[in-house]
């Protein structure tokens, strides 16, 4: 099976699920975590926020990727079968960690003079 327009295949070394580049990104689901939040206003007005808040701390990427993870998860309306699973199996795949370095790496562009 060939990838799809914008991916190249390759395994993520430690990950034991097979993921594929994409636009860039570490697979489709990191990408589309950041498109969305890019997309919103009001979401990245609140990525704006936070990150900034990070911005500089020797611990920011890991707070900002742990808050990324965490309020995602927690929009997933509770219940069980089929699309609880693959939503949460693709919230598993999100790189959180290049999510948060990309909005860090924003929040310092917006600082520089």
């Amino acid at each position: 099976m060939s990838p799809r327009q914008g991916e190249t295949e390759t395994t993520t070394k430690g990950n034991s699920v097979n993921d594929t580049k994409y636009n860039g990104w570490t697979n489709r689901a990191t990408w589309l975590v950041k498109l969305w939040i890019d997309s919103d206003e009001g979401e990245q007005a609140y990525w704006r926020e936070e990150a900034s808040e990070q911005a500089g701390r020797e611990d920011g990427t890991y707070n900002l990727a742990a808050l990324l993870r965490s309020v995602h998860e927690e929009r997933v309306p509770e219940g069980f079968g089929v699309i609880n699973d693959l939503t949460g199996y693709a919230l598993a795949t999100v790189n959180w960690w290049e999510v948060a370095e990309s909005l860090l790496e924003e929040a310092a562009e917006e600082v520089k003079p």
